[in-house]
C-alpha cells in the first residue's frame, strides 16, 4: 500500500510570537498538496451539451479550469445579495453545481443552459446530430475571455454569447451555419440582475440591459454624514440572517448606479434601438408574438436586512417602442414575510409571459396573506390577463398549497404543479385555459421524498416563438413524455416514459441499464426514437451519445480522455446497511487501487450531509447509482484514494421526524447512529479501521462534523469547511428549521456546538471562506468557534481563505485547502498502511 504524502509547504514566512507552546498565527504562501492530489482537483471539469430548437445541431460548451486568485481579486461588490464584478457588470465565476438527477436538469429545448454552466464556460464547438461529423469550434471569438449566457436562437440557426473581458462584457452571436462569430455591438452589457438578454421570437435580433450611461461611480465620503439607524414599530418582521446587504446611503446610491440600465434592441445586422427611458430595470422579455414587453423595475425604498428580490418592484408592460401600456403590479417592500418554508410575499410574486399564447400574462399571489401558519383552503391563485390588457383577470386556478410551476400546451392543456413543505407533498394538475370554469383533474399526487414514487418531469420542447412548452406526443394528443431519474432499491435508472393523461397507461421507451449510468439530454423525435444521452460508467467518463431505435449501438457524439487518470484502478460500491433503529442507510465506498480484503482495515474519511424526512421509509431509499465514474468535487473525499485512504462518501445521515415529531427533536440522537452504522458496516467488512476514522462535511456538513466530535468519541479527528455553530446566530430558523431560539431555546441550545465546545476532544480542522456570502454561515461563525476551543485548551486550526465565498473557487485555495487536509489527515489518523487484525 502506499503510505500518505506529505504536502510540500513553500512558506514564505511565519509570525511566531513569543511563547512557543501558545497558540500562533502564520501568515503564509499559497501551497499544494501532493501531486496525485492536485492533478486530480486541476481536472477539468468536463462538458455540457445544448440542443437548438429544430433538433438538427447542437453545441458543445467546456466548463472552465479553476479561475487564479488573482480573477478573485478583481474590483468586485457585495449589495443586496448582488455578487458582481464592478468592471466587467457581470457575476463573479461559480463552482459547478454537484452532478444532478435528470428530473433536476432544465427542459430539454430550453432556450437557457444547465446550471452548471452559469459560472460560464469557453471553447464552444458545434456538432451536427443528423450526420457523421466531427464538432468544428466556433471561430472570430476573443481568445481567453470569458463567456457567459449561451442561448440558442428560436430557429436554431444563431447562439448568442456574452463576452467578458478585461473591462467590460459584449454581445456577440456565433453562426451554426458557418461555425463563425461576430460582436453585435460595441455597447456593454449589464448583467448584474442576471441573465442580460433575450431572442426576439422572430430570431431576428435580441433585446438586452445595456449600460445606462457614462455616470461616474458614486463617490464614498470619507467624512460620515451621521449615525446609521434602524427602527421598527408595529407587526413581527423576522428575516433570515443574509449576508451582502446594503449598509449605508452609499451602498443605496451603488446599487442604483450599477441597476440602472438603458434597454436597447439589437438586430442580428449590427443596428442598435434604445428602448424605452432607462432605469432599474432587472427583467425584460419580449411577448412570444412580439407586440408588448413585459418589465421589470425595482424602486425605493431598498432595504438594509432583505436581498433584492424582496425589494420594492413594478410590472409594467411596454411596447417595442418603449411606451408604457399597461402598469400591471405594484410590489411593496417585503421585509416581514412570516417565517416558514411555506411562506411567501404577497403580492404577484411570480410574472411572466403564458409561453403557447400570443400575449398573455400569467401571475401567481398568495391567496393567505403568505403565511403558511395561517388556516386557509385556498394559499395560491393563478392569474391571466391577455392582451390589450384592459379587461378582468381570469383566475384559472385555485390551489391548496404553495404554487411551484406551470407548464403551458394550449388552449386545452395546461399542468400546474404545486408543494407543501410542511407535509412533504406534491401535486399536478390538468388545468383547460381556454375553459378556466372547468374543473381540474388531479395528475399525480406523491411525496417529495419518496424518489421510488417520483413520476418523472413532463419533457418541454422550444416553440416557434423560443418559449418552453409541453412536449405532447405524436402517437396521441393525450400523451406526454416523462423523464425520471428511476430511483430503486438498486439505484437510480434513468428513464423516458410515454404517459397517456386520459387512461394513466404507461409506456417504457427508454431506460439506462447496467453497467451504465444514462440520462436523457434531449428527445430529438418520438417516431423513430431519437435521444441525445449523456452515458458514463465506473470506467468511462461522461460522455453524449445519440440513441435511436433500430440502430445496434448509440453513436458517440463526444469522446473525452479520463480527466482522472490518477483513480484508476479504484474500487467502488454502494454500502447498504442498517442503523439501530431499524432505518436504511447508503453510502459510496471507495478502495484504494491495489487494495485486498486480505490486506486488513485501512484508515477512513467518511464525507457526510444530514437530510431531514418526514418518513423512515423514505428516509432509508437508495440515492445514486453504483454505475456512475467516479466525481472530484469540493464536495467529496475522493482524491484522498490517492494517499490510501478508504472514502465513505454521501453517506447517508437522515433526520427523521415521523407523525407529530419534528425531525430535529432527536437530531444529535439520530446523527449518531447514522456515524456508526457507518463505521460498523465498514468494521464488518474488515475494511475500515475504527480507530482510525475522520468526518468530514461542508457547510450543513460542517455543522454535522463538529455535532459528532461533541456528542460521540466515534472520530480520531474532524474537518469542517464553512459551517455554521452558534444557532444563536441564526434565532429565526436555520436549515429546514422552522421554529425560532424563542420558541425551541433547548433545541438551538444543544443544536449549537459552540455551546458544546468543551465537549469536542478531537482535533478539529476548520476552513472557512474569508468572504462567504451564503445565509447564516458568516465567517464568523468559524472564529467564534476556533476561539472557543483555544480558550478550552482544545486542539483546532482555523484556515480563513481570502476572498472565497461559501463555495472555493480560486485554484490557490483549493489546493490549499487540499493540502491542509492531507496534513491534518496525516497527523491525526497516522500512516496509511493497514492495521493488523489477530
Amino acid at each position: 500500500m502506499r503510505r500518505a504524502t506529505r504536502s510540500r509547504s513553500r512558506l514564505i514566512r511565519v509570525i511566531l510570537p513569543a511563547f512557543v507552546l501558545m497558540p500562533w498565527l502564520a501568515i503564509a504562501e499559497y501551497r499544494e498538496p501532493s501531486e496525485p492530489i492536485a492533478a486530480l482537483l486541476d481536472a477539468r471539469p468536463g462538458s455540457t451539451l445544448i440542443v437548438a430548437p429544430g433538433g438538427e445541431r447542437a453545441v458543445i460548451l467546456e466548463r472552465p479550469r479553476r479561475p487564479s486568485i488573482v480573477d478573485l481579486a478583481r474590483p468586485s461588490l457585495h449589495l443586496a445579495g448582488l455578487r458582481f464584478d464592478a468592471r466587467t457588470l457581470t457575476p463573479p465565476p461559480s463552482e459547478p453545481p454537484g452532478r444532478s438527477r435528470p428530473s433536476n436538469r432544465p427542459p430539454p429545448g430550453s432556450l437557457l443552459p444547465p446550471r452548471e454552466l452559469q459560472g460560464g464556460f469557453e471553447n464552444p464547438r458545434l456538432v451536427a446530430l443528423d450526420a457523421e461529423s466531427v464538432d468544428v469550434p466556433f471561430d472570430d471569438l476573443p481568445k481567453q475571455a470569458r463567456l457567459l449566457h449561451p442561448m440558442w436562437s428560436p430557429d436554431g440557426k444563431h447562439l448568442a454569447l456574452t463576452v467578458v473581458l478585461n473591462d467590460r462584457s459584449e454581445l456577440w452571436v456565433s453562426s451554426s451555419n458557418k461555425a463563425s462569430s461576430m460582436r453585435l455591438t460595441s455597447r456593454p452589457i449589464n448583467s448584474v440582475a442576471g441573465w442580460p438578454c433575450r431572442w426576439r421570437p422572430d430570431s431576428t435580433g435580441l433585446l438586452c440591459r445595456s449600460v445606462a450611461s457614462s455616470n461616474a461611480v458614486p463617490d464614498r465620503s470619507e467624512v460620515p454624514d451621521g449615525p446609521m439607524i434602524q427602527q421598527h414599530s408595529g407587526d413581527p418582521a423576522p428575516t433570515r440572517t443574509y449576508q451582502g446587504m446594503l449598509k449605508s446611503p452609499h451602498d443605496e446610491a451603488l446599487l442604483a448606479h450599477y441597476l440602472n440600465v438603458q434597454l436597447i434592441d439589437v438586430a442580428l445586422t449590427g443596428r442598435v434601438r434604445e428602448v424605452g427611458q432607462p432605469g432599474l430595470h432587472v427583467s425584460a422579455e419580449y411577448s412570444p408574438d412580439g407586440r408588448y414587453i413585459l418589465v421589470k423595475t425595482q424602486r425605493p425604498p431598498f432595504s438594509y436586512v432583505v436581498p433584492l428580490d424582496r425589494f420594492a418592484a413594478t410590472w409594467s408592460v411596454w411596447n417595442p417602442r418603449g411606451e408604457v401600456v399597461h402598469e400591471f403590479a405594484e410590489l411593496p417592500l417585503a421585509e416581514q414575510i412570516p417565517i416558514g418554508r411555506d411562506s411567501v410575499r404577497t403580492g404577484a410574486r411570480i410574472t411572466a409571459w403564458r409561453s403557447d399564447a400570443d400575449a398573455t400574462l400569467y401571475w401567481v399571489a398568495a391567496a393567505d396573506g403568505g403565511d403558511a401558519k395561517a388556516d386557509a383552503d385556498v394559499r395560491d391563485e393563478l392569474f391571466l390577463l391577455a392582451a390589450p390588457f384592459n379587461g378582468m383577470p381570469v383566475k384559472l386556478a385555485q390551489l391548496s398549497q404553495r404554487f411551484l410551476s406551470v407548464q403551458w400546451s394550449g388552449d386545452d392543456f395546461a399542468i400546474v404543479w404545486d408543494d407543501w413543505w410542511e407535509n412533504r407533498n406534491r401535486r399536478a394538475f390538468i388545468y383547460r385555459p381556454g375553459t378556466p370554469d372547468d374543473p381540474p383533474r388531479k395528475l399525480f399526487d406523491f411525496s417529495i421524498q419518496d424518489a421510488y414514487a417520483d413520476p418523472g418531469a413532463p419533457m418541454m420542447m422550444t416553440n416557434a416563438s423560443g418559449f418552453s412548452v409541453l412536449y405532447r406526443s405524436t402517437n396521441a394528443d393525450t400523451q406526454l413524455l416523462l423523464a425520471g431519474f428511476g430511483a430503486t432499491p438498486a439505484g437510480d435508472q434513468p428513464f423516458l416514459r410515454r404517459f397517456d393523461v386520459a387512461t394513466e397507461d404507461i409506456e417504457v421507451l427508454w431506460q439506462s441499464q447496467p453497467p451504465h449510468y444514462e440520462e436523457t439530454v434531449s428527445v430529438l423525435s418520438e417516431s423513430p426514437l431519437r435521444l441525445v444521452i449523456q452515458r458514463e460508467s465506473q470506467q468511462s467518463p461522461p460522455a453524449f451519445w445519440l440513441h435511436a431505435d433500430g440502430q445496434a449501438s448509440p453513436r458517440r457524439l463526444t469522446n473525452p480522455p479520463n480527466p482522472y487518470p490518477a483513480l484508476e484502478g479504484v474500487q467502488s460500491e454502494m454500502l447498504r446497511y442498517q442503523r439501530s433503529d431499524g432505518v436504511w442507510l447508503t453510502a459510496h465506498l471507495y478502495l484504494p487501487s491495489g487494495y485486498s480484503a486480505e490486506d486488513g482495515p485501512l484508515p477512513a474519511v467518511l464525507w457526510a450531509y444530514p437530510l431531514e424526512y418526514r418518513d423512515a421509509a423514505e428516509a432509508g431509499q437508495v440515492s445514486g447509482s453504483p454505475y456512475r465514474f467516479p466525481t472530484v468535487s469540493l464536495r467529496s473525499m475522493v482524491p484522498w484514494l490517492t494517499a490510501g485512504y478508504v472514502i465513505m462518501d454521501n453517506v447517508s445521515m437522515p433526520i427523521v421526524g415521523e407523525g407529530d415529531a419534528q425531525p430535529n427533536d432527536t437530531f444529535v440522537e439520530q446523527l449518531v447512529a447514522s456515524a456508526a452504522a457507518a463505521i460498523d458496516e465498514g468494521v464488518r467488512r474488515n475494511i475500515v479501521d475504527p480507530n482510525r476514522v475522520a468526518i468530514a462535511g461542508h457547510s450543513y456538513g460542517a455543522f454535522m462534523t463538529a455535532h459528532l466530535l461533541a456528542y460521540s468519541d466515534l472520530f480520531r479527528t474532524g474537518i469542517a469547511r464553512s459551517g455554521a455553530y452558534n444557532r444563536s446566530l441564526t434565532p429565526f430558523g436555520f436549515q429546514r428549521e422552522e421554529r425560532t431560539v424563542w420558541e425551541a431555546p433547548d433545541l438551538y441550545r444543544r443544536m449549537s456546538p459552540f455551546m458544546q465546545a468543551d465537549k469536542i476532544n478531537e482535533p478539529l480542522l476548520l476552513i472557512h471562506g474569508a468572504d462567504d456570502e451564503n445565509s447564516g454561515t458568516h465567517p464568523l461563525q468559524s472564529e467564534r468557534l476556533f476561539a472557543a476551543l483555544k480558550g478550552l485548551g482544545g486542539d483546532a486550526r482555523l484556515v480563513m481563505l481570502p476572498l472565497e465565498g461559501h463555495s472555493y473557487l480560486a485554484r490557490e485555495s483549493v489546493l490549499h485547502q487540499a493540502a491542509e487536509i492531507s496534513d491534518w489527515l496525516a497527523e491525526h489518523l497516522g500512516d496509511t498502511v493497514p492495521t493488523e487484525t489477530n
